[in-house]
Order: structure tokens, then C-alpha cells, then sequence
């Protein structure tokens, strides 16, 4: 089983409780847990019991675009994307 978690170091991620239940999942075998997160000093988040859980392979994709390049292709809450409307 893959778990997939987008942004693993957002506020509703960051608590004790959903770190230690998703790093002991990522420690079971046959689950894997591929995770993005965004801000820098995410490896600080996490004590030497949870890393060795977690078991990450880090990889940089840093894009250094601004946040509105990244997302000018999601449709946003008003119902335009790209400017037209879509309702």
C-alpha cells in the first residue's frame, strides 16, 4: 500500500499524534508513505525515533517560482480558471 500525503508539515499535519501514527504506518511492512512538504526546516519537526520510522529518501525540487505561478492552473474558489468563468 502507498500512502500518499501532500504537505506532511501543514498545520493540520504538524501534532504528535498524526506524525507518530503516520511514521509507525511508514514503519510497517508493505505500506509506504511518499509525502511533500514545503517549508525548510521540516527535519526539525520530527525526533530520532520518528526519522528512523519515517526512513525518508530526501530529494530538492525546489521550484523557486512564486506561490501564484504554481498554482495559476488550479481553478480557484470563485469559479474562473485563467481568468474565464466556468459555472
Amino acid at each position: 500500500m502507498i500512502v500518499l500525503v501532500h504537505s506532511i508539515d501543514g498545520p493540520s499535519m504538524r501534532g504528535s499524534k498524526v506524525q507518530t501514527i503516520l511514521s509507525k504506518l511508514a514503519a510497517a511492512p508493505n505500506i509506504h508513505v511518499v509525502a511533500s512538504c514545503d517549508h525548510i526546516n521540516v527535519g526539525i519537526m520530527w525526533d530520532s525515533v520518528m526519522t528512523s520510522r519515517y526512513s525518508f529518501v530526501w530529494h530538492d525540487l525546489t521550484t523557486f517560482a512564486f506561490y501564484d505561478a504554481e498554482t495559476s492552473y488550479e481553478t480557484s474558489l470563485f469559479g474562473t480558471y485563467r481568468g474565464y468563468n466556468i459555472y
